[in-house]
C-alpha cells in the first residue's frame, strides 16, 4: 500500500467534496459536501488550499485533510479516511506530514 499526498490547490472543488463525501460516509452524523458547501467553508475557515491534502493509496482517493492557517497558527480542519480503510495508519501518516510541515 503506497500512501500519496495531493495538494487541493491542485483538484477541482467536486473532486475535493467528493473525497470529504467518500471520507466522512458512514459517520453516525451525515456528512454531505458539494462544491459550493466546501467553498463556503473555506473562505469561513481560513482553509490553506495549497496545505491541505487529498489523501490516495495506490494512487486512488482514499481521504482528505483540510488544514486551516490563521497567521503562523496552523490547525487540522478535517479529516476523513474512506471507510475501507479506516484503520489502516492513513490519518495518522497524514496528520505526521502535515505536522512536519508545519514546523
Amino acid at each position: 500500500m503506497t500512501l500519496s499526498f495531493i495538494s487541493l490547490a491542485h483538484v477541482s472543488l467536486s473532486e475535493a467534496s467528493e473525497a470529504l463525501n467518500v471520507g466522512y460516509e458512514g459517520y453516525i452524523v451525515p456528512v454531505a459536501f458539494d462544491p459550493a458547501s466546501l467553498a463556503r467553508r473555506i473562505q469561513a475557515e481560513h482553509i490553506d488550499m495549497m496545505a491541505s491534502r487529498l489523501l490516495c493509496v495506490d494512487d486512488k482517493t482514499a481521504g482528505v485533510m483540510l488544514i486551516a492557517r490563521r497567521g503562523r497558527t496552523s490547525r487540522l480542519a478535517a479529516l476523513g479516511i474512506a471507510a475501507p480503510l479506516r484503520g489502516a495508519g492513513i490519518g495518522a501518516q497524514a496528520v505526521a506530514a502535515a505536522i512536519a510541515e508545519a514546523r
